[in-house]
């Protein structure tokens, strides 16, 4: 009598490795503009197929998240704070990030909101 053979993880969609026996998944995502030197890889437990692959979609978002290449124009100061604000809240505590918001929103985007990141001076700021 043969012994069962145990399956082999398969791959669902690249960068994303599942194990339906253990309901394991394997992300690996290369970070865009980086040459193929960063690599981001996550091990999710006790999901299945579906969810991983959600999963997946999210963590390749999230890992290229701020990589599009600048313009040769900057920004304005509300195209910035839309674009980047969230990434950047990440990092902060709840507390501190509700009050930057309420700051930005209060007070910097009325006066310098229109205004194009390359223009905003400490003189400008300072005069305000």
């Amino acid at each position: 009598m043969k012994a069962a053979r145990k399956k082999k993880p398969r791959t669902l969609a690249r960068g994303l490795t599942y194990d339906a026996a253990t309901r394991t998944a394997q992300l690996s995502v290369y970070v865009k503009g980086r040459k193929g030197e960063t690599r981001l890889r996550r091990t999710l437990h006790d999901v299945s197929e579906e969810e991983a692959e959600k999963a997946l979609v999210a963590f390749r978002a999230k890992a290229n998240r701020g990589t599009e290449r600048p313009t040769l124009v900057a920004p304005t100061v509300r195209t910035f704070y839309e674009a980047y604000f969230d990434l950047i809240a990440e990092r902060l505590s709840p507390s501190a990030a509700k009050g930057y918001r309420t700051v930005i929103e209060g007070y910097i985007l009325d006066r310098f909101g229109e205004t194009r990141l390359a223009d905003v001076s400490s003189g400008a700021v300072n005069v305000w």
